[in-house]
């Protein structure tokens, strides 16, 4: 079996969960804490029991009934064993100022939508363990004690929660639809409380600022320093603080692209596979052509000769502009002196030299300039052919719309180009806001400001198969479909 040294890790995280204040070691550190409470607690009981039987509530001591027990030594608490919890602190560099993780208000209510009994404006705290050993196994303890995710630690988030209802197939309704957050007090319990964070008490988290942590410990009274009190403390002589602030980094990676097809998916393709079909031939088929000529532009050999004015001059002279070759005057479909000069030259360029670079266009050199300008050539009866250079994928599909099989048949068109939408990654609103991309609404009361910064949010719900005017949703033919919820392909225009 391979096992896993000691100094081996695990990879990091995929999301960033926030600011976590972490015990290293912590299992190491809880053991003696749970054996010294557990011993407290064995002295409290003893305790107890010697006053019960004192006071004759317990029975005396079995091997001696008249003898009472020895009177128990009471244990010694230190301060560090009335510690309830604690309260975490977050200083903001932007801001300059320590704020409290927990301050809160709070509502009291009778049950059941009940009077308003009292308002309060406190602050809760969290425990750095509540465990207990359990019996005969080992003891697992997670290092983490808390973690800021950029808002209270003593308060829920705003907004909707998922219901435990686990909704109903046969009438169509989704399990654990989003509901608002109660906090419904059980039977037989008269009052209801709800907790909400303190106004304009909480920092913001974001990606490249800087924070520093502190912590502040609460009694068994749920009493402890205050802000003021605290930022006091640290003021005394002897106290340190480090020297660099935490910067909070992004560490996911960004998600690849999503891809989309624009039209349906003809045989051999696929969302991430993209298929072209074009006749072979001995050559490649000449390249698109460098003026507004269309793809498949034939020229005939009889009409690009010096001293003629006509359409295919103008084709041939387009394509020795695209080239580089000088012509004043442009394609006007004249072959003068300087269609001629500039014809020598091309000639020179394909390698003749001599009489055959005379600037008169012959068969071969006039084949290779319809290569790269995006022309064919006919050079006429008893001349060597030209090579079959095939056809374009455009003219392939052209022609194969025509055929019968399309026509009559009812076979998908093909299509000369294919392609594919790629649109951004989804993320969380979480890591948008994190981003600091929502910050400009937040107090903000320009009705442009916060319909921008909304748009922005909601990008967040829906989906790629979501109607919409630029979608058309196309079922897929397949045997393992579900007939009551088929497959479809969304395709994108």
């Amino acid at each position: 079996m391979v096992g896993v040294s000691e100094d081996d890790t695990g990879l990091s995280p995929m999301r960033n969960p926030g600011i976590s204040l972490v015990r290293k070691e912590r299992m190491a550190s809880l053991r003696p804490e749970l054996d010294k409470a557990r011993a407290h607690n064995d002295s409290f009981d003893a305790l107890v029991n010697h006053r019960k039987e004192q006071d004759g509530q317990a029975p005396q001591n079995p091997e001696n009934p008249h003898t009472p027990q020895d009177q128990p030594t009471p244990p010694v608490l230190t301060a560090r064993d009335l510690v309830r919890g604690h309260r975490m602190d977050i200083w903001d560099e932007q801001r300059n100022a320590w704020f409290s993780l927990h301050a809160r208000d709070v509502e009291y209510r009778r049950s059941h939508g009940g009077p308003l009994l009292l308002t309060a404006s406190d602050e809760g705290f969290f425990q750095t363990h509540a465990v207990a050993p359990p019996n005969g196994s080992a003891l697992h303890i997670p290092e983490p004690l808390a973690v800021w995710h950029g808002w209270s630690l003593s308060a829920p988030l705003p907004g909707l929660v998922l219901d435990t209802d686990e909704g109903d197939p046969d009438s169509h309704r989704p399990p654990n639809p989003p509901v608002p957050l109660r906090n419904e007090a059980p039977p037989g319990v008269p009052l209801e409380i709800t907790v909400r964070a303190g106004r304009g008490s909480l920092p913001a988290l974001r990606y490249r600022h800087a924070y520093r942590v502190r912590l502040r410990t609460v009694d068994l009274a749920g009493h402890g320093l205050d802000l003021d009190q605290a930022d006091a403390l640290m003021h005394l002589p002897g106290v340190t603080i480090p020297d660099r602030p935490l910067v909070f980094q992004r560490f996911e990676a960004v998600s690849a692209p999503a891809v989309v097809p624009r039209l349906p998916l003809a045989e051999g393709a696929s969302t991430f596979r993209m298929v072209i079909r074009s006749s072979p031939g001995d050559q490649p088929p000449p390249a698109a052509p460098p003026g507004p000529a269309g793809s498949g532009t034939r020229v005939s050999l009889a009409n690009v000769q010096p001293g003629l004015k006509n359409a295919d001059i103008a084709v041939v002279q387009r394509a020795l502009i695209a080239l580089g070759h000088d012509l004043p005057g442009g394609a006007d479909g004249s072959f003068g002196k300087l269609t001629r000069a500039a014809y020598t030259a091309e000639q020179r360029d394909q390698g003749f030299s001599g009489s055959d670079a005379d600037g008169a266009p012959g068969c071969e050199s006039l084949t290779k300039l319809g290569l790269k300008g995006g022309f064919t050539v006919d050079c006429g009866p008893g001349s060597r052919p030209a090579p079959d250079t095939g056809s374009t994928a455009e003219r392939y599909a052209e022609e194969f719309n025509r055929s019968p099989l399309v026509v009559k048949e009812g076979h998908r068109p093909y299509q000369g180009a294919d392609e594919r939408h790629v649109v951004a990654p989804k993320v969380a609103l979480q890591c948008v806001e994190w981003h600091g991309l929502l910050d400009e609404a937040i107090g903000s009361t320009d009705p442009t400001v916060q319909n921008a910064v909304y748009e922005l949010a909601v990008r967040e719900s829906g989906s790629l198969e979501d109607p919409g005017p630029d979608v058309r949703l196309e079922p897929v033919d397949s045997p393992a479909a579900d007939p009551e919820h088929p497959a479809v392909i969304a395709l994108h225009g």
